[in-house]
């Protein structure tokens, strides 16, 4: 029998079989073992399965449209089903749809759900109000198409301040002229040549002080939502910056998207950053909102709730306009 067999030997026959008394590091790996099994014992043993009684969610309607004029209104209509809950969501069997235009009956919309399509494209200036009516309650809310504000200005260029690696940082400018005597919402996002939105983190030195102010940038949002409250009737450019792992390969084949939006979407949309933040949002959701790892509820933070403002019902109903523009690449 070679060594190599003898080390799976008890120590006593070890000992017999070579003549010799167990070498150290022979006992050290019979200790080391030992105590191996001993902790996989102890571990699995400390598994034990707690059955816990959920409370019981009450059942509401969810209701989710966001609203343009350069398409037509689509509706998600489902109900609220508890994280915990195995089954999907449905849409009610008897529900009546009604969409009113300034005051007019304008949709009927029917549909096996949960989505439900209409034929029809809102107006900028017009105030849309959405009544659903089910066996037990009316659900409505109503919200406004706010005008559309025109990008005067997008430009790339390369800066001349160095980022924290020493590379000079790729800077992107946005200008546009902000109506005056109303109050004015946005939303701002760059988006790359396929048309896919820049994460939060690809932007650097963030220093535009309207973003600082009002963008909640704790919560790493996924677009800029803030008000005009700085630049209120004026001409305002803001500027963002990218280290070169951040910007877009071809500076001229970005874009960006100005939206003007409704109260209604930039009260929900300031909610959404910090709720999404709250479950981890940057490792757990991807860009189509799909949920990933329900354990991370438990250790990000407080829940924050989410706005609303449907009626005896949760979810959206809200209107926006938008503009987009390709940068035009400047030399400097």
């Amino acid at each position: 029998m070679s060594t190599e067999l003898y080390l799976l030997l008890p120590i006593d026959r070890f000992e017999k079989k070579v003549g010799a008394k167990a070498p150290t590091f022979f006992c050290n790996t019979i200790f080391m073992k030992t105590i191996i099994l001993l902790f996989i014992i102890l571990l699995t043993s400390c598994i034990q399965e707690i059955p816990i009684n959920m409370p019981k969610i009450d059942s509401y309607l969810t209701i989710n449209a966001l609203i343009c004029s350069k398409s037509a209104i689509s509706l998600n209509i489902s109900n609220l089903i508890a994280f915990s809950d195995t089954i999907t969501s449905d849409t009610p069997n008897k529900i009546e749809i009604s969409i009113h235009q300034d005051g007019l009956l304008v949709a009927n919309p029917i549909g096996p759900g949960p989505i439900i399509f209409t034929s029809v494209y809102p107006q900028i200036g017009s105030e849309y109000r959405l009544i659903v009516k089910t066996e037990t309650d009316t659900l409505a809310a109503s919200t406004t198409i706010p005008s559309e504000i025109l990008i005067s200005n997008a430009v790339f260029k390369y800066s001349n301040v160095p980022s924290q690696t020493f590379d000079l940082l790729t800077e992107a400018s946005i200008t546009w002229k902000d109506p005056a005597g109303v109050d004015n919402y946005y939303e701002l996002q760059v988006l790359d040549k396929k048309m896919k939105a820049l994460s939060f983190q690809q932007f650097d030195q963030i220093d535009d002080p309207v973003i600082q102010q009002e963008c909640d940038l704790d919560y790493t949002p996924s677009s800029f939502v803030f008000s005009d409250k700085q630049f209120e009737g004026n001409f305002y450019t803001l500027t963002l910056r990218f280290g070169n792992g951040g910007s877009p390969t071809r500076p001229d084949s970005a874009s960006v998207v100005l939206r003007n939006l409704s109260k209604e979407y930039y009260h929900f949309k300031k909610s959404w950053h910090k709720h999404i933040f709250l479950q981890n949002a940057s490792l757990q959701w991807d860009r189509d909102l799909s949920f990933t790892n329900v354990y991370s509820l438990l250790f990000q933070g407080d829940p924050v709730p989410l706005y609303t403002n449907i009626q005896n019902g949760i979810g959206i109903f809200a209107g926006y306009s938008q503009d987009t523009r390709r940068f035009r690449f400047k030399e400097q």
